[in-house]
């Protein structure tokens, strides 16, 4: 059974490592290893070392032994489930030579067509992606731990920018509310929870060996006083991350951006929630991919003239690819809360707007304040705010007219 670079040391030993179990098997150890992760074979983590008992590998060939009519029936060899028809066949594994059968759901499902034996590595699939990326086969190459990163600035910009807020007019009635307390009407949830412990060889602490998104949702709920939070009217302001968990759990990065057959699951999961809440939603969705052009074209109307409208729902998306926004410019209720969604910080504004003007400046004596505000899609506050210190360099003054009103020049 054993190959021949099984030594007389390890052939002792009741605890093998992957390299010692794939000796004994005579196989390579990418096959151990990738079985291992599987879970096919049990094994367990000692100081970060997979240590496997000599027992199951005997007891996993001995179960790899068909017995009469069974073994004429081939199995998936990615995750060994029977195909008892040809119905079940989705295709052979991609690697040349090759002609291991995968079942229909490994062969849709999965991120590759390759068989448990050739199955990329995480770091092969990136190199891979990295060589289309070069190639011009993909235009963008997102790492989990940077969609991770995206995730936790983009929930911790929109809780601290509508944190800021006093007052709060309501989109559906004009109804002004007052927060005494953000906690009380805050809520955060997950589609992917990862416990902070977790058992050696329950599978799940494969994934907390890597950083990757969660699909966070952060929402502030206002409702009217003196009706149950079922049926009362009022609005949720959401900001909710969109990433392709799989790719990210999987491979350890993403290539694609989302898709607006994606955006119309979100969008029916939203209203549905809205309904069931008797309140609208104001959501933003984030996408550390980006979107594509159909799915901005959809929300934004650009070309059709016509923007995605909801009596449940009103939307924007934040598209991390390419740094921007896209929401129906008609839509009024998700207007007046656009700031909150692109994320940027009143300083990182003031700042960005200051910069515009003086790169302005170069082939302009004097600009608006309306102006730099659609060039530069920052509020007018914050605009004005960049005029103020512009002017306090000495450089510059400002001045209202009521034609124009705040215009800042350059000093002659």
């Amino acid at each position: 059974m054993a190959g021949n670079d099984f030594d007389e040391i390890s052939a002792g030993k009741q605890f093998l490592s992957i390299r010692e179990a794939a000796q004994y098997l005579n196989v390579e150890y990418k096959t151990l290893y990738r079985l291992v992760v599987a879970g096919k074979i049990p094994a367990s983590r000692v100081g970060g070392v997979y240590r496997i008992k000599r027992q199951d590998i005997d007891d996993y060939l001995e179960g790899q032994k068909g017995t009469g009519a069974a073994s004429n029936v081939p199995s998936c060899e990615r995750c060994h489930r029977l195909i008892k028809s040809p119905e079940m066949v989705g295709g052979q594994c991609e690697h040349p030579g090759c002609e291991a059968l995968l079942c229909r759901d490994c062969w849709t499902k999965q991120s590759d067509r390759y068989c448990l034996e050739h199955k990329l590595l995480p770091e092969d699939k990136l190199t891979q992606a990295k060589q289309k990326l070069k190639a011009g086969e993909v235009t963008l190459i997102v790492t989990a731990a940077e969609a991770r990163q995206k995730e936790l600035d983009f929930i911790g910009r929109f809780d601290q920018k509508i944190r800021k807020i006093k007052e709060v007019t309501s989109p559906v009635d004009g109804t002004l509310f007052r927060v005494n307390s953000w906690d009380e009407i805050h809520k955060e949830t997950a589609e992917l929870e990862i416990p902070e412990t977790t058992s050696k060889n329950s599978g799940s602490a494969s994934l907390t060996s890597h950083i990757i998104p969660r699909n966070q949702r952060a929402d502030y709920s206002f409702l009217k006083r003196g009706t149950t939070r079922s049926g009362a009217s009022g609005f949720v302001i959401e900001a909710a991350f969109f990433a392709h968990l799989r790719n990210f759990i999987e491979d350890g990065f993403d290539t694609s951006p989302a898709t607006h057959t994606e955006l119309v699951w979100l969008l029916e999961t939203s209203i549905a929630s809205a309904k069931n809440k008797g309140a609208l939603h104001v959501v933003g969705f984030a996408s550390p991919t980006g979107w594509t052009d159909e799915a901005c074209e959809a929300i934004s109307g650009r070309g059709s003239k016509k923007g995605f409208s909801s009596l449940y729902g009103s939307f924007c998306l934040i598209d991390m690819n390419r740094d921007r926004l896209i929401a129906n410019p008609y839509d009024m209720r998700i207007g007046a809360f656009l700031d909150v969604f692109r994320g940027d910080l009143d300083e990182e504004v003031i700042n960005r707007v200051a910069d515009y003007l003086q790169a302005q400046f170069l082939s302009r004596e004097s600009q608006e304040l309306e102006d730099v505000a659609h060039a530069t899609e920052a509020n007018p506050k914050l605009v004005e705010e960049a005029f103020r210190r512009l002017e306090r360099s000495g450089r510059y003054i400002v001045s209202e007219s009521g034609k124009t009103g705040l215009t800042i020049a350059r000093k002659t």
